[in-house]
């Protein structure tokens, strides 16, 4: 989730971009009632996406703010939200924010990652194992 604020100057944003999403199952929108900066003691002017977009490899999901909904000084975007199916986050990949003219006003980094899943081959011998110890301690038990 995420959310931005233009707090002073001239710039007028347009387009914000998360990447490194490539491989991951995305599902994207925004939450307009949940205001994540506390900073301030209300929300200031709450602008949402026009249009939200993928780039051909899935790896960069872009929300666009055009028109009457350009973010300038003294407001917020929504609580930008994206939902994947990776389970971890590190900081290698790439979030941004650009103006009217195509220029990053600022960028940070975060990488989606999955935890290694163990080999069904490996689960089927844990249990095929487990089966064998049980009957073989049944057995035993019985023959007492």
């Amino acid at each position: 989730m995420y959310q931005f604020a233009v707090v002073t100057g001239p710039v007028l944003l347009e387009r914000f971009t998360m990447a490194s999403f490539a491989g991951f199952m995305v599902d994207v929108g925004y939450d307009a009632n949940l205001c994540i900066f506390h900073a301030f003691p209300l929300c200031p002017s709450t602008k949402f996406p026009t249009t939200v977009d993928r780039s051909l490899d899935g790896g960069v999901i872009g929300f666009n703010f055009v028109g009457s909904n350009t973010v300038i000084p003294g407001d917020n975007t929504a609580a930008l939200v994206i939902e994947t199916n990776a389970s971890d986050f590190n900081l290698l990949g790439a979030l941004s924010a650009q103006d009217s003219s195509g220029t990053m006003a600022f960028g940070v980094g975060f990488q989606p990652t999955i935890p290694p899943v163990p080999e069904p081959c490996s689960l089927a011998m844990l249990g095929g194992g487990a089966l064998v110890l049980g009957s073989s301690l049944r057995k035993f038990v019985l023959s007492k």
